[in-house]
């Protein structure tokens, strides 16, 4: 159940990227190797960035630009947050089920 609520958070945040990009006032995301190539902004990238932002692995290969960089910036926080949360209750919840401590 957690993985899937982590994994719901990772789609609306990708929602949010596809929708702001798609705007076009709210910044855009370049490629790292090549900032002149454009973004393709299709759900898979969107929902692959944000991977990558909510759990903090920060490759670098994508980097936001303008209010996006604000949004990539909070779902690192929420992401954070929340996965030291779920682990923290398994770990509650094992102690417990176990008899440890």
């Amino acid at each position: 159940g957690a993985l899937a609520a982590h994994i719901v958070s990772i789609w609306i945040f990708a929602a949010a990227y596809h929708a702001l990009i798609g705007d076009g006032r709210f910044g855009h995301i370049a490629i790292a190797a090549d900032p002149a190539a454009p973004f393709a902004n299709t759900v898979h990238n969107c929902f692959y960035f944000s991977i990558v932002n909510y759990t903090s692995l920060g490759y670098g290969d994508m980097v936001p630009h303008g209010h996006l960089g604000t949004l990539a910036g909070l779902e690192a926080l929420t992401g954070l947050v929340l996965i030291a949360w779920t682990a923290s209750f398994l770990f509650a919840q094992m102690r417990v089920g176990w008899r440890i401590g």
